[in-house]
This record gives C-alpha cells, sequence and structure tokens, in this order.
C-alpha cells in the first residue's frame, strides 16, 4: 500500500508493501528495519501492553480492535480473529504473548485479504493508527527533550537561585556590619564631641592660669624689687648704727670738758 492510499483510506495491494520504518530503540537510536505491517502489530500489541508484562487478555485486544476500527464483537472478521487468539475458547481468561499474537494476526490478516477490498476500511484503520502513533510519538519525543530541556533550565535557575541566595544572605550580614560600624561612629562622634567640649574647658583653664602666672610674676617682680630697698634700707640703717656704735664707744673713751662736768653736778644732787 502506497502513502497515498494510506492517507486517502483506501486499500492499494498486500499489507506486506514497500513501506518500511525504523523501529526506534529505548535510547532514541534506530533499530531493526521493520516493515508497515509490522510496526502496527507492534503498535496494536504494545497499547493493550502499556506494562510490558509480554501477555495481553484476548478480549482486551479484541475491544482495542472494536474500538480502532469502529466494528462491533458480531463483525465476522473480528469473530474469526478472536476464535484464532482463543482456540480453546478460555473466554475471559485467554491470554496470548507477542509471538502468537504476530503470528495469528499475520494469517489473520492474509485471510482478510482473500476476502477482496471488502477488508480494506479494517487495516487502513490500523495504518492510519500507527502512522498516527508514529507522529505522536515524535511530538511526545520533542515534547521529552523539552521538558528534559526545561528541568535543566529549572536545574540553572535553581543554581542561580541558590547562589542569590547566599549573595543576599552575605549582603544582610555586611549590611549589618555596616550598620554596627555607623552606631561605633556614632558613638565615637560623640566621645570625639565631649572630648572637644573638654578641651576648649581645658584650653581656657590653661589660659586662665596663664594669666594668673603672669599677675604672680608681676607681684613677684614687685615684691623684689621692694625687697630690694628694704634691704638696701637694712644696710643703710646697719651702716649707721655701727657709725653711731662706733661714735659711742669714742664718746666713753674721751674725758668730759670741765665746764661740762660742773655744769651737770647741781642735777646730779637733785
Amino acid at each position: 500500500m502506497g502513502v497515498e492510499d494510506v492517507e486517502t483510506g483506501r486499500w492499494a495491494g498486500p499489507l506486506v508493501s514497500s513501506v518500511y520504518l525504523w523501529d526506534q530503540a529505548e535510547d532514541g537510536s534506530l533499530g531493526t528495519l521493520l516493515s508497515l505491517e509490522e510496526q502496527i502489530l507492534n503498535s496494536t500489541f504494545e497499547a493493550c501492553d502499556p506494562q510490558r508484562t509480554g501477555t495481553v487478555a484476548v478480549t482486551h485486544l479484541l475491544a482495542y480492535l472494536e474500538a480502532v476500527t469502529g466494528q462491533g464483537p458480531q463483525d465476522a472478521r473480528l469473530q474469526t480473529l478472536a476464535c484464532s487468539l482463543d482456540p480453546n475458547g478460555e473466554g475471559p481468561q485467554a491470554t496470548v504473548d507477542l509471538d502468537t499474537f504476530l503470528v495469528v494476526m499475520r494469517d489473520w490478516i492474509t485471510a482478510c485479504q482473500l476476502d477482496g477490498p471488502a477488508t480494506a476500511d479494517l487495516l487502513s484503520s490500523l495504518e492510519d493508527l500507527e502512522l498516527s502513533n508514529r507522529r505522536l510519538a515524535g511530538e511526545n519525543a520533542k515534547l521529552q527533550r523539552s521538558v528534559e530541556t526545561a528541568e535543566e533550565g529549572s536545574a540553572r535557575l535553581g543554581e542561580e537561585i541558590s547562589a542569590l541566595r547566599k549573595q543576599l544572605r552575605s549582603t544582610q550580614q555586611a549590611l549589618q556590619f555596616a550598620r554596627g560600624m555607623d552606631e561605633e561612629l556614632e558613638d565615637l562622634k560623640t566621645l570625639a564631641k565631649s572630648l572637644e567640649e573638654q578641651n576648649r574647658s581645658l584650653l581656657a583653664q590653661a589660659r586662665h592660669t596663664e594669666k594668673e602666672q603672669q599677675r604672680l610674676v608681676a607681684e613677684m617682680e614687685t615684691l623684689q624689687e621692694e625687697n630690694g630697698k628694704l634691704l638696701a634700707e637694712r644696710d643703710g640703717v646697719k651702716r649707721r648704727s655701727e657709725e653711731l656704735a662706733s661714735e659711742k664707744d669714742i664718746l666713753k673713751v674721751a674725758p668730759l670738758p670741765s665746764a661740762l662736768t660742773i655744769s651737770y653736778l647741781p642735777e646730779a644732787r637733785f
């Protein structure tokens, strides 16, 4: 079946056609080269086995095919498939593994192709579903890459936020230190102002003391001058006293005149 036939829903030949797709491995690399039929069958089984257990209930597979094709359980082709998948008639307990499913489905598809164009809608629906699954898988891979990129970006943002928080803590510590220094500076300013006032007071006292000292020096000089005068007077008095003493001694030694003696005698009698 060609690509145009898939898009228009028409069946133009055997399902095993020249259309091949690469089976993508879990690590994103290209795996084995699979035909479109194999891709459809694998995707159908995987859709019914999301937990990858390796086995699927037959009723689950049939319900999936009914939903995809829009056919009911009364459809003869699906009833034939049900009998092939559950040959022992186990009913709801019947399960099938992937290998058995692939073999049964290939035989069933071949039998449907022999019935002619009447089976085209059923098979085209499966092919359309596979192509849609492929497209959705590609979109999902892109979304996954976007999520991974977003997670990486989120991780980087987390690291940046952590770095910014550390920087903020460092800035807050520096701010607290600066505030402490500012308070210290204010204390120093207050102390400096107090010392400045004390210095002005001491300077005023020093000026007063200097003036008092100058007054005392002037007074001392005056006293020294007066003392010098007194010493000079004392020396003069001392010399005069010495002179008088010398004269007294002379007078004691020298005889008094007679006239002077007579004049004193009457007075002596009284």
